[in-house]
């Protein structure tokens, strides 16, 4: 009975120990549209700086939330992490930032900076390791 015991309480640690390195793996790969956000709410001047982390973080806690409350299947977790990323990117630019003056335009065009290669990269590697998930995923449903 001790042995059975043990081993439940091993198994469940295990368990807790796996979510917690999902989750935050997954807050470092769907932080990229938080961030994003923020830095648009920033450079738009809807949002000051304190606030528009604020509110970066509490967009990540709930994307992440979203997913191990709602989502939580491993198959679905990178289509999961692009829908968020691009959403979390493109909707702030299309509801806060206007599209009649050259500040606004400059805004919603892309430029270029560390964080802005660093993150393509990070949803590079994403999409490029996909196809290997996928594979993982169709073998497991026939």
């Amino acid at each position: 009975v001790v042995n059975n015991e043990q081993q439940q309480f091993t198994s469940d640690s295990e368990s807790t120990t796996e979510k917690i390195q999902s989750a935050i793996i997954l807050s470092f790969i769907l932080s990229i549209g938080p961030l994003e956000a923020a830095s648009t709410l920033i450079k738009s001047n809807k949002l000051s700086p304190r606030y528009a982390y604020i509110m970066a973080g509490s967009m990540l806690a709930i994307q992440v939330g979203i997913y191990h409350l709602v989502l939580f299947n491993p198959s679905y977790a990178l289509l999961y992490i692009n829908i968020s990323i691009i959403l979390s990117i493109s909707l702030p630019k299309l509801l806060f930032v206007g599209y009649t003056s050259e500040q606004d335009v400059k805004l919603r065009s892309t430029e270029s900076s560390l964080w802005r290669t660093l993150s393509g990269l990070l949803v590079l590697v994403v999409l490029i390791s996909e196809p290997f998930f996928c594979d993982v995923f169709f073998a497991k449903i026939g």
